[in-house]
């Protein structure tokens, strides 16, 4: 009896100091909504055994009266790209997929790519590429392919009609037509190669893409409230989605309409109908994004992060092997230099691509160790893994445009509290 009692005893002084050193990770979530930056934060840390912290600040509607909760559903964006990956390297490991095989070898309609080189007289000018990217170059964006909002080329051939662009909701898969902007393994260019990858997912596994997800990776993992059809039952969780007054869009007259609308609001943060998450029947998309389009809780995404801590098992389930993970934390992307416009995911430090993620050398300055590694979604979605300390975290909110500097300065003091910490 003494040894349960002091047990106890012990059990409750932990506690108790974890909450008290898990205080300044709160107050960083909610100096973010309380500063006016943002209309919602949540954060997340979590160690292979499981969630350390999951704590919500802020509302997630438009007029501020339904409170932020730690499992309300948010939209991850390109967090999806993760999901696509393992299921990638998954179908590597069963030996159905070879990395550096070209990717017309399993879809044969990519054997016509073209380059786009330019325009003449308004014309696009297309040249042959010397050949076709290999699947590992189009898990570290090395392939040659982009996004249309990041290439004016691309984003020209959207305007002349030529090509669909691949913000379009619920998507139809018609971006996918977008040529190459330059050789393979020339540069790293974000893009819509993982978009394709989830193509050849379908396509080995004959079956469709949320399909896979759900066997493969969702269900062994037990994520309940990941998808990408929004169910009509889960709605009430869901979290609205903001766009900064200022946000960089494409037309005169949407700018023009992002300002009055501040101005009679009294509020930089806008809440337009488009983005809102609405429902929709499962099964009924007629195209499911590889790059994009989950959503999520920070607590079913940790599960992913804690696996890939855990040498890929996690509820006694093998997603991937402890060799493969060790390969994820490796550079694939050689020396290419690892950049998104203005964006430095980085955070200043030395930065590369590896299978599914960008990986940092040698940590970051707000506190992450040797090869860990991160990404986030166009909605101001972030998260981390770092196996040197056997955390992962992160940090989220819902607003555009991406990398917004009010959310990074929030986000890097999210990650330096965390660390502080622990």
């Amino acid at each position: 009896m003494r040894e349960i009692i002091i047990a106890a005893i012990f059990i409750l002084l932990s506690v108790s100091a974890q909450s008290e050193n898990f205080s300044g990770i709160k107050s960083a979530i909610e100096e973010a909504v309380t500063s006016g930056d943002m209309k919602m934060s949540i954060g997340l840390i979590a160690d292979k055994d499981g969630d350390l912290l999951n704590y919500a600040a802020g509302f997630r509607d438009e007029d501020s009266l339904v409170k932020m909760e730690h499992d309300s559903i948010i939209q991850i964006a390109s967090m999806t790209k993760l999901v696509t990956t393992i299921a990638i390297l998954q179908l590597v490991e069963k030996e159905k997929i070879v990395l550096d095989n070209q990717i017309d070898y399993y879809l044969p309609e990519l054997a016509n790519l073209k380059i786009l080189k330019g325009f003449d007289q308004g014309s696009p000018v297309y040249v042959e590429p010397s050949r076709r990217p290999t699947v590992r170059e189009l898990i570290t964006h090395t392939s040659g392919f982009t996004y249309d909002f990041l290439d004016e080329g691309v984003y020209a051939l959207v305007n002349m009609g030529l090509l669909e662009t691949g913000l379009k909701q619920p998507p139809d898969g018609l971006f996918l037509k977008a040529p190459l902007i330059a050789e393979p393994n020339e540069k790293f260019q974000y893009g819509i190669s993982i978009d394709w990858l989830g193509v050849l997912v379908e396509r080995v596994s004959e079956l469709d893409l949320i399909t896979y997800f759900d066997k493969y990776i969702f269900e062994p993992l037990e994520m309940v409230d990941t998808f990408y059809e929004f169910p009509s039952e889960k709605m009430d969780r869901a979290s609205a989605i903001w766009i900064r007054s200022d946000a960089p869009l494409p037309s005169f007259f949407q700018r023009l309409l992002l300002r009055v609308t501040a101005f009679f609001s009294g509020s930089d943060l806008i809440h337009l109908e488009q983005l809102q998450p609405k429902s929709a029947e499962q099964g009924s998309f007629k195209f499911y994004t590889g790059g994009g389009g989950l959503y999520s809780t920070t607590s079913d995404y940790s599960k992913i992060l804690r696996m890939l801590l855990s040498n890929g098992v996690l509820n006694d389930q093998q997603i991937l092997s402890e060799e493969m993970i060790d390969k994820m934390f490796n550079n694939h992307s050689g020396d290419h230099e690892i950049q998104l416009e203005s964006w430095d995911m980085g955070f200043g430090a030395e930065a590369n691509w590896g299978l599914g993620f960008m990986v940092h050398p040698a940590g970051t300055s707000f506190g992450r160790g040797q090869n860990s590694a991160s990404w986030g979604g166009i909605f101001n979605s972030y998260y981390w893994i770092d196996r040197e300390t056997g955390i992962a975290g992160i940090f989220a909110t819902q607003l555009f445009p991406f990398f917004d500097e009010r959310v990074i300065k929030h986000y890097n003091a999210f990650e330096s509290e965390v660390y502080k910490a622990l």
